[in-house]
């Protein structure tokens, strides 16, 4: 053990921490054992995983933090401690179960990928060769309080040259005397890299610790046992190293599509000619004169936001080695007689007996005298020193003579399939066919579902779903600015009278004379400045300023006509998030763009309007108040979470949330005052929301307002609580209980949980889902004569719209931090949830929209397969006479969506 310790500590230091809080590794207990840090599943939360019997196992949960976790490695001071090391948030911190303890200063990238420790010194990487030109960056003397962070110029990498990207490294050092890559070179250390198809990414480290060149080597696949198929990327790395003087270094990486751990052979050559060098990438070239061999060696499941590291010593399977014998006879003694299937570790032929006693203390030279009876196979000379354990390469199958190192999990007959169970994860594609919605393509009949623009003229045939009321003109809205007849030039002079109608295209600035009538005095200085938005009539005066000064990012482009939901989401589990569109007809999500100029953790998104019309996106990134447009963000200041993830916007003020419900350590809501004047962050919340009243946690808010009477001429009711003109903010739980939240003096003064009821209309029972689901996203529309609300489930379920108004007896509502009295509100009538179509599985996510439509025919309901025999009523409510005649189902309050029937 010294001896492979004093190895991998060659370009160590000692560890000379002033704070002491995280303790080191028990690395005997994880001796050979691959780890991941990850998110396991559906969780929200990291935790550290080992590796049984291609599972990944939990160690122990990382609830302590709620960012970004990534970029692992294993540190060995020259003590032989062993410490785990990982970014979180961007930061380099050592960890245990408990805690972390972080330098100061963040890292090049605020979410790096790929990770390993060299020595002292910690190199990092994000999507290495995903887009080309990127670098690996290094921290150096991490083993002291004051560490250097050095930013790599000499090496840039293609994105040609292999799939994917490098999402994780292993470090050889060659300090130790082992030559690991044969290029002529035989002191240096090396990180190395598997693209997404197997390829090799070898990185050279010059003796100062840059890197200074790379190659990419086609790798030789050897599946053996394994099954053939994509990989997923490589997203974890591990390096072991065996005891004795002969110890063996071996390489693994882990697949994260699930088809297993494959370990690199190393030793393979790199000619001079296949180092790549310099940042200008069109002349790097991939490596065709060595092919490194790739073996599958263990079967392991999915994995996905993860990063590997593992305690150095030992070999991939085994136990560390013990100081004294632990039995009195040979802990591998061969059986006396032969079995009939070879043996895991292969015996030669198995002597009759073990005849020595093991020694007290294990020797690493060969004993003086010879044994009391020969062995039955002779050997030629005694070995200097024993044998190292077995190396971490098995064949698949059994080979003619003995292999070198059993399989990690033997079987009695070499099976030709894999025998594990199928992944616990659904399949990544969808099916082949859509389940909910009609084909995308049009059909040669009319569609079920209106077109967004009006026809030119008649359709030959009946819609076969007739409306409710014949419409004298077509139930789009028409264009903005709707024209007769255009004049065929601009007039000179003035008209008498001010037009009654737009012209065809509206100018950005007025025109030379007044347009609208003869002033006292003509004249034909335009006005001071031209108006940011051209109105539907003239005005009776030029104004002498516009009106509205430009704000500090750009607006959202807010279509009135349409009414499209958004997300902003880590789409498929990509590693940067994206602006996307939801499409009623289809369920998918159209990318509108990339967030490319941030690494970091973003939701609790929300739209503002401001008086003008204009919309303006906000959230949280990485736990600051941002505004935020396709380009880029402006901060205005610290939440009080790292990771919100429900967040809305009533009026100028902004409010959020980490998962309420989940539990009480992140219960209360807060607010940010005015936000596009002076914010002012509040800190208190004198609302803290139970865990133990609805399933799972809410994750979006949408927001009411029923002093809405300025919009649409009366006050609203959205919440039937004898109170009137209140403010509420509305979400689901995982069972689509309704969370109503009341806001007095801005302030979450109280809030109340009901059940719902779910109209599915025309889905067939098999079709609805069994299953809870969060509710990431939520909408608020406003229309013409109404508001409306909606959600769309994580799991895939479909859009709801939450049917208002929702009663809430006086005695429902909870108040204030101490949660022991509050309840679910069970003498409330259930509020209805409508299902409105399909939608598409979404993970790391939350809703925004443009708030204000002029027509709800694009959040109409999902089309039903065959025409109705009579008109349909309104989609707006469910109105008592409509609600006998619906399938309603009542969800379980504990069970699931199935739920029971219930009549009206």
């Amino acid at each position: 053990m010294r001896t492979l310790l004093a190895a991998l500590a060659v370009r160590a230091a000692a560890a000379a921490w002033s704070d002491g809080a995280v303790a080191p590794q028990d690395c005997d207990a994880l001796s050979g054992v691959p780890l991941q840090v990850l998110m396991y599943g559906n969780n929200d939360a990291y935790t550290l995983r080992k590796l049984d019997q291609g599972e990944w196992e939990k160690l122990f949960k990382i609830n302590w933090f709620d960012g970004h976790i990534n970029a692992a490695a294993v540190f060995v001071d020259d003590n032989n401690d062993v410490y785990f090391f990982a970014s979180f948030g961007g930061y380099l911190c050592r960890f245990d179960e408990d805690q972390k303890v972080c330098f100061d200063g963040q890292l090049k990238y605020s979410s790096p990928n790929a990770g390993v420790i060299v020595g002292a010194t910690f190199y990092y990487s994000k999507n290495l060769g995903r887009d080309g030109g990127e670098t690996i960056h290094f921290v150096t003397d991490i083993g002291s309080d004051s560490p250097t962070q050095v930013t790599s110029d000499k090496v840039a990498f293609s994105s040609t040259l292999f799939e994917g990207a490098v999402l994780d490294f292993a470090a050889v050092d060659e300090a130790d005397g082992v030559s690991y890559v044969e290029d002529g070179d035989d002191d240096l250390a090396y990180l190395l890299g598997l693209g997404a198809d197997f390829e090799v990414v070898v990185i050279r480290l010059d003796n100062d610790g840059h890197p200074d060149a790379y190659a990419v080597l086609e790798g030789t696949v050897e599946w053996g046992a394994g099954e053939e198929g994509e990989s997923g990327g490589f997203g974890a790395a591990y390096m072991f190293k065996s005891d004795g003087d002969d110890a063996v270094t071996s390489v693994f990486f882990s697949s994260n599509g699930g088809k297993g751990t494959f370990g690199l052979d190393l030793g393979f050559a790199v000619d001079d000619d296949c180092w790549n060098e310099g940042t200008d990438v069109s002349g790097h070239t991939t490596c065709t004169t060595s092919q490194p061999i790739v073996r599958y060696e263990a079967a392991s499941e999915e994995s996905s936001s993860n990063d590997g590291l593992n305690c150095p010593f030992g070999v991939l399977g085994t136990d560390a080695p013990t100081a004294l014998p632990t039995t009195s006879s040979p802990s591998y003694a061969p059986t006396v007689e032969k079995t009939e299937e070879p043996t895991p570790r292969p015996t030669h032929d198995p002597t009759k007996a073990p005849k020595p006693r093991p020694t007290a203390a294990p020797t690493y030279q060969p004993s003086v005298d010879p044994t009391i009876e020969p062995t039955e196979m002779p050997t030629y000379e005694p070995s200097k020193a024993p044998t190292p354990k077995p190396s971490p390469a098995p064949t698949s199958r059994p080979s003619a003579n003995p292999s070198y190192a059993p399989s990690i999990d033997p079987t009695f007959e070499p099976t030709h399939e894999p025998s594990y169970e199928p992944t616990v994860s659904p399949t990544p594609r969808p099916s082949d066919a859509p389940s909910y919605s009609p084909t995308v393509d049009p059909t040669f009949e009319p569609t079920h579902l209106p077109t967004y623009e009006p026809s030119a003229g008649p359709s030959p045939r009946p819609t076969p779903q007739p409306s409710s009321k014949p419409t004298a003109a077509p139930s789009y809205a028409p264009s903005v600015d709707p024209t007769f007849e255009p004049t065929l030039a601009p007039t000179y002079e003035p008209t008498l009278k001010p037009s009654d109608r737009p012209t065809v295209a509206p100018s950005y600035g007025p025109s030379a004379p007044p347009s609208i009538g003869p002033s006292a005095e003509p004249t034909y200085a335009p006005t001071f400045s031209e108006t940011h938005e051209p109105t539907l009539k003239p005005s009776m005066e030029p104004s002498a300023a516009p009106s509205w000064q430009p704000f500090i990012i750009d607006s959202v482009n807010c279509d009135p006509n349409k009414a499209a939901p958004l997300q902003v989401l880590r789409w498929e589990d990509a590693d940067e998030y994206s602006l996307r569109s939801w499409d009623f007809q289809t369920g998918e999500y159209k990318k509108e763009y990339n967030i490319d100029y941030f690494d970091g953790h973003i939701n609790a998104v929300a739209m503002w309007e401001r008086a003008d019309g204009n919309n303006y996106a906000i959230g949280s990134f990485g736990g600051n108040l941002s505004w935020f447009s396709k380009k880029k963000r402006i901060d205005i200041g610290s939440l009080v979470y790292d990771t919100p993830n429900a967040g809305t916007v009533i009026g100028n003020d902004y409010y959020y949330a980490r998962s309420p419900g989940k539990d009480e350590r992140n219960c209360g809501i807060y607010f940010v005052e005015d936000i596009a004047g002076e914010p002012r962050f509040e800190t208190t919340s004198n609302l803290c929301i139970s865990k133990s009243v609805f399933e799972g946690a809410v994750l979006d808010f949408v927001a009411a307002n029923e002093d809405d009477a300025d919009r649409y001429g009366t006050s609203s009711t959205y919440v039937d609580d004898n109170e009137a003109e209140g403010l509420y903010l509305f979400g689901l739980g995982e069972q689509h209980e309704v969370l109503i939240v009341k806001l007095v003096d801005k302030m979450p003064q109280a809030y109340a949980v009901v059940s719902s009821v779910i109209d599915w209309r025309s889905k067939e029972d098999d079709d609805e889902p069994s299953d809870d689901s969060g509710y990431g996203a939520g909408y608020s529309f406003l229309g013409p004569t109404e508001q409306r609300f909606f959600f769309t489930s994580n799991k895939g379920f479909g859009m709801f719209e939450l049917q208002m108004p929702i009663t809430v007896p006086d005695d429902c509502w909870n108040t204030g931090t101490n949660t022991d009295d509050h309840k679910e509100c069970k003498d409330a009538p259930a509020a209805t949830l409508t299902w409105m179509g399909a939608s598409a599985v979404t993970n790391y996510n939350d809703g925004l929209n443009c708030p204000v439509t002029t027509v709800f025919g694009h959040i109409s309901y999902a089309p039903t397969y065959v025409p109705s025999p009579m008109p349909s009523k309104s989609d707006r409510r469910l109105t008592d006479s409509s609600a006998s005649d619906r399938r309603i189902r009542r969800s379980l309050r504990r069970g699931n969506w199935r739920g029971l029937w219930r009549g009206f």
